[in-house]
């Protein structure tokens, strides 16, 4: 098993636990509350840093809720916005077929621990695209689609 897969593995598994992260300008952000991380997990973060926030500028992703969303989209499935009473407004319903040999269980977690910040990630991609959150999962394929029309014109 490569060194980066083996990495990411161990990302994933922080990531189901309540890590959050963030990547920008200033480079590799984690937070966790108290008790979440232990101090051999806070080690290896550091130690790694570097490589994981390469690796994820490589796959564009720059959170948690965009690796959620991501994760959701690889394992198959296709998301819907439904206006919600939870604190963000909105909830993230994944339809469609699991992908066989995918984890369900591990999607779960990570949908639970950071589906709040995927639905920020999804309203503020609505916001630029002027697109109704809840015709989210109908006309985000079609602005897709038109904008990468535009660049390749």
């Amino acid at each position: 098993m490569g060194a980066f897969l083996m990495q990411v593995i161990t990302l994933e598994q922080l990531l189901r636990r309540e890590i959050h992260f963030s990547l920008d300008a200033s480079g590799l952000q984690f937070r966790a509350r108290k008790g979440v991380i232990t101090e051999a997990e806070k080690v290896w973060l550091i130690e790694h840093r570097e490589t994981l926030a390469r690796e994820l500028q490589t796959s564009k992703i720059s959170s948690c809720g965009v690796y959620l969303l991501h994760a959701l989209w690889d394992a198959g499935y296709r998301l819907r916005l439904v206006a919600s009473e939870r604190e963000a407004g909105y909830t993230i319903i994944p339809t469609g077929q699991l992908i066989k040999g995918e984890d369900f269980s591990v999607l779960f977690q990570l949908y639970e621990v950071h589906h709040d910040e995927a639905v920020a990630v999804l309203l503020e991609a609505c916001a630029l695209a002027q697109i109704a959150p809840e015709r989210w999962h109908t006309d985000a394929g079609r602005a897709y689609h038109k904008g990468l029309a535009r660049l390749s014109q």
